[in-house]
């Protein structure tokens, strides 16, 4: 499990994330939602380790998850553009400290959760489409072994196939991992997530399990007064 207790960030004269005090557990995908500019970011940024909280704890009940901590961000900037998906792969693996039969168990094991990998193996990531530079990212996290994944906008730019894929690695990974993510398509977290996160001037104001995608947009609603395509 990962605590936070009473955490506060800002910037300057803003804050933007409010004495939060929020858990994550093992077994569970849990989603953080909220409008860009919100404080997602920031908060799995403190989460990841990457960004220090001004205030406040960040507790692992396990302290062996501390350093088994992984985040994918929003984007390209995960991958060796240069190199081959294989070869970023071992290469994610080995700075975690796994030797290159081990990775390759775990490449071998999670590929099947990839109907794409054994076509672009080889393949420079520059190559490859946005949707597999995404999956690639996130499955550098898987052979990385990493007990606590974080994925920031994790369906952002894929298509249905490939969010299919996606929600189907998901309930995999959340075998005895944290699954943290951001994500702002609502039947996407409805589906996959056992918890979801809403934050607004940098608290959580609602904590929900097992939610429907209708469900969801309404409370959203309600929160943002935002027009959300149903």
């Amino acid at each position: 499990m990962i605590k936070l207790d009473k955490v506060t960030k800002g910037f300057g004269d803003k804050v933007v994330i409010n004495n939060l005090s929020i858990e994550f557990y093992p077994n569970k995908v849990s989603a953080i939602i909220a409008p860009n500019g919100s404080g997602k970011t920031t908060l799995i940024s403190i989460l990841s380790g990457l960004m220090l909280a001004d205030k406040g704890n960040i507790n692992f009940i396990n302290p062996y998850y501390q350093d088994e901590v992984v985040i994918i961000l929003a984007g390209e900037k995960n991958l060796y553009m240069k190199n081959t998906v294989k070869e970023n792969l071992i290469y994610f693996g080995t700075i975690r400290g796994l030797k290159i039969g081990n990775i390759q168990k775990l490449i071998d094991y999670y590929k099947e959760f990839f109907p794409l990998y054994n076509d672009i193996e080889n393949q420079l990531v520059e190559k490859l489409s946005y949707g597999q530079k995404r999956l690639v990212s996130i499955m550098t996290a898987v052979v990385s072994n990493a007990k606590c994944i974080i994925i920031d906008e994790a369906s952002e730019g894929l298509d249905m196939y490939y969010v299919s894929i996606l929600k189907k690695l998901l309930i995999e990974l959340k075998k005895e991992r944290i699954v943290i993510i951001t994500a702002h398509d609502y039947g996407f977290v409805s589906d996959v997530s056992d918890t979801v996160m809403i934050l607004k001037d940098g608290k959580i104001i609602n904590n929900c399990n097992n939610i429907s995608k209708e469900a969801l947009i309404e409370i959203y609603t309600e929160n943002f007064g935002l027009e959300i395509e149903r």
